[in-house]
């Protein structure tokens, strides 16, 4: 990805190497995700990307558990387009998300998300929101409707950003992310997860991929 985009401030130049990438939790018989990608390999090669078909790889892992809950960070079509099919797989999941990102996906959303939303169970969250063990807040620096998920085991708490930061990098040193609505509400957002200490988790990032143990080709595992 070119590095203005990854930072406001970097070289038009340059690039930036980046993953796609969405989360998965499993407790018990229960499965949350933290976004869900998308698979049209036409908008993967105008991205540059290497599109991988982990559905399988994912559903072998799951053995069996059912997907209940989906939290989408923001609108943007990487984190959102598998909404029609991840939906048609577990119609009873309820899905989360900013009331800007659902106002957004309910208007300009690809036509198979905007029915997949329209039948399924939807909760929106102004501002912030918990919802069992898991916080939704609401950023709105890389995108309108742009949110965070924040979740506790055991001592730590993580916190996992979607695209409030696509590396790791942008919190140590308070770089806003290139894209964004509101740089402002972007770098308060940095400042003030740098200053906590938290596990960041985003979705872009390849050290999450190096930093944690493979469990199969294409999935790590954080905890």
């Amino acid at each position: 990805m070119a590095e203005h985009h990854v930072f406001a401030d970097g070289d038009p130049a340059a690039t930036r190497s980046i993953v796609w990438s969405y989360y998965v939790a499993v407790r018990g018989s229960d499965v949350t995700l933290i976004d869900v990608g998308f698979r049209d390999p036409e908008v993967a090669r105008t991205w540059g990307v290497e599109l991988l078909d982990v559905t399988a790889e994912v559903r072998d892992l799951l053995a069996g558990r059912v997907v209940r809950h989906i939290f989408v960070t923001h609108e943007h079509f990487d984190h959102t387009d598998n909404l029609d099919e991840v939906l048609a797989a577990y119609p009873g999941a309820c899905v989360t998300l900013s009331e800007a990102a659902h106002r957004h996906l309910t208007a300009e959303g690809a036509a198979a998300t905007r029915a997949a939303l329209a039948a399924a169970r939807v909760r929106e969250v102004s501002g912030s929101a918990s919802f069992d063990e898991w916080r939704v807040e609401t950023v709105a620096g890389h995108t309108a409707g742009s949110s965070v998920v924040v979740v506790t085991h055991g001592a730590r708490r993580y916190v996992l950003t979607g695209d409030e930061c696509y590396l790791r990098e942008s919190v140590t040193s308070g770089r806003a992310v290139g894209v964004h609505v509101s740089m402002d509400r972007n770098v308060h957002f940095l400042r003030r997860l740098a200053a906590e200490g938290d596990t960041v988790l985003p979705c872009h990032d390849p050290m999450v991929f190096e930093e944690y143990e493979a469990v199969s080709t294409n999935v790590v595992r954080v905890f």
